[in-house]
């Protein structure tokens, strides 16, 4: 539910910043700058309450961890009529599929604009163990596994992001479960979106059906 009221203003305020001619790659760092400050909305929320000693069992306490500690995936995707483009950004394992009608080959043809962000993709698996180097077993090469957990970017999911000290603070004082095991050197995870982008023929614009955003598709957890 923030995710669904939030994205979008927080990414058109950002690209409403830029002018035209700003380049694709200062429109993928818009984008991007708006998902990380949302996530670090979110995520502030809630500890700056802890932070205060607020109630445990207060509602706005409650509120505020809720979407910290359950986390979401999220995937947007964007049309651009001037230069026929679509633009998605991806966080998590949500997927947009672009479909087009081939007169050609008087066929259908799907197209995926985004890559899920898990340890089988191999990107995703050498930025982690760059970023944690020496940690065995964060990653599970058999199932993709992050700590336990089935994507490597999202919203929330603060037991990959909050130090481990503040984590041990939430299981003491806010009914928390307390930190994942082999839990080092946080942050695990992050809210930045990849984004790509594709530039679509007008027979394929006609047929273009991004999947609709935000979603947060069922994920195994433990």
């Amino acid at each position: 539910m923030v995710l669904r009221k939030a994205l979008i203003p927080y990414v058109s305020t950002s690209i409403a910043e830029l002018d035209e001619t700003s380049t694709d790659e200062m429109i993928d760092a818009a984008i991007k700058d708006a998902f990380d400050r949302l996530d670090h909305r979110i995520m502030a929320n809630a500890k700056d309450l802890v932070d205060a000693g607020a109630d445990p069992a207060s509602a706005d306490v409650i509120a505020a961890l809720a979407p910290v500690t359950a986390g979401s995936c999220a995937i947007l995707s964007m049309y651009e009529p001037a230069t026929s483009t679509v633009r998605t950004a991806c966080t998590g394992d949500s997927r947009a599929v672009l479909g087009s009608w081939s007169a050609k080959r008087r066929a259908h043809a799907a197209e995926a604009l985004s890559q899920d962000q898990t340890g089988f993709n191999k990107a995703e698996f050498d930025r982690i163990t760059r970023e944690h180097p020496g940690e065995e077993g964060i990653l599970d090469p058999s199932t993709g596994r992050l700590l336990g957990i089935a994507i490597t970017r999202a919203f929330g999911d603060h037991r990959w992001k909050w130090s481990l000290e503040f984590l041990e603070h939430l299981k003491g004082n806010y009914f928390d479960v307390g930190p994942r095991p082999k839990y080092l050197s946080p942050p695990y995870m992050t809210a930045t979106p990849e984004v790509t982008t594709r530039r679509v023929e007008k027979s394929a614009r006609r047929a273009a059906a991004p999947a609709p955003w935000p979603c947060a598709p069922c994920r195994s957890r433990v």
